[in-house]
């Protein structure tokens, strides 16, 4: 769904940002690195946050090398809190645009999407950091919460760009179980002809702890229909 390559570099990659305002530098390698390392840590500092994430994507090779031109990117910017609970607007609104704007072109979809568990419209709640207004971490001008940031590229992008709000079946959200269904959670509880996907935490007795895998089957504005399980 994502085109698991991309997948693969991001969760390969840690970006270390800083807000220093001197200019852009890769860190040399040290000399504990391993001969054949299992991933690779790449790090850009010294720079404003969306120049070290543009450093951090050209040292990785160029977001040509991570996503395809037809992909379908789906960003989850964890935004239940604001400020520093919530990643930095500049750094994402970066991201966005090496994706949108990548080499060779790009003729696909980027997503943001989010359960923030704050109601049935969490882009209205000011107890997170769609609707909240950022007093720091935000560092686009005009641009206050995610909800901004999100109209801002939209107007940049159209259709495009989506921002796709999950929202809990307790506060009104719908259990599907296939993209048939529409928009809303599939719950893998073993019924409906779906499989029982849980895990627990080994222990037993009073200690014992379990639950049940729940994934989010949705549509882009563009029209796409992703399964969050079983892809577009």
């Amino acid at each position: 769904m994502l085109r698991r390559d991309f997948l693969k570099g991001i969760l390969k990659a840690a970006v270390w940002l800083s807000v220093s305002p001197s200019t852009v530098r890769s860190m040399p390698q040290g000399p504990r690195l391993h001969k054949n390392p299992s991933s690779t840590i790449y790090r850009a500092v010294n720079g404003s946050l969306d120049r070290n994430v543009g450093k951090v994507v050209e040292m990785m090779g160029g977001m040509e090398r991570l996503i395809e031109s037809d992909a379908v990117v789906l960003i989850k910017p964890n935004v239940q809190w604001w400020n520093q609970g919530a990643p930095n607007l500049s750094a994402l609104k970066a991201l966005v645009d090496l994706i949108m704007n990548r080499s060779g072109g790009f003729k696909g979809e980027v997503v943001v999407a989010e359960n923030c568990h704050r109601g049935l419209t969490p882009w209205k709640s000011l107890a997170s950091g769609w609707a909240r207004s950022f007093e720091r971490n935000s560092d686009v001008p005009d641009v206050n919460n995610m909800s901004e940031l999100c109209t801002h590229l939209k107007g940049s992008y159209s259709t495009r760009f989506s921002a796709v709000h999950w929202v809990d079946l307790a506060y009104g959200g719908k259990r599907v179980f296939s993209p048939k269904d529409g928009a809303g959670y599939v719950y893998g509880d073993g019924t409906g002809g779906l499989p029982l996907i849980k895990c627990d935490n080994g222990a037993s007795g009073q200690r014992f702890r379990s639950t049940i895998m729940t994934y989010p089957i949705f549509r882009t504005d563009q029209g796409t229909i992703v399964d969050f399980k079983n892809g577009i």
